[in-house]
């Protein structure tokens, strides 16, 4: 199984992308993540059998209040569109210390910064919004 950890979003939240999604829809097409999967991943771990490791990592991990804002226009890296998210300083300590945990407990980290971001759709055909 493949397993990452995420913030799952609010109902607000998750309604305006479904918006977001809904407009993209009439400027192309691709593969939709439906809306009980639209997140904000913290760590990808890669696959998995056993998630014991990962809740080790996670035990270790603690976290300050922390705010997030889903906003400007979607961004893209190839054929992925995905929604901006502006993260508070105690958000993205967060995500760096759970990178740190999982590299302790044996997860390869990606070598590059933490990019905060909500993936709208994959394999996207269309104009570039």
């Amino acid at each position: 199984m493949r397993l990452f950890l995420a913030i799952q979003l609010s109902p607000a939240v998750r309604e305006a992308l479904l918006t977001a999604q809904d407009a993209l829809r009439r400027q192309g097409r691709g593969s939709f993540p439906p809306p009980e999967n639209l997140h904000l991943t913290l760590a990808f771990l890669g696959e998995a059998e056993d998630p014991t490791r990962a809740r080790a990592a996670l035990s270790e991990v603690s976290c300050r209040p922390f705010s997030l804002a889903v906003g400007g226009p979607p961004g893209h890296f190839g054929d992925l569109l995905w929604a901006g998210v502006r993260a508070d300083p105690a958000l993205e300590e967060l995500a760096v210390s759970l990178q740190a945990d999982l590299r302790s407990q044996g997860f390869c980290q990606e070598d590059r910064p933490w990019l905060p971001h909500i993936t709208l759709v994959r394999r996207w055909r269309g104009e570039a919004p």
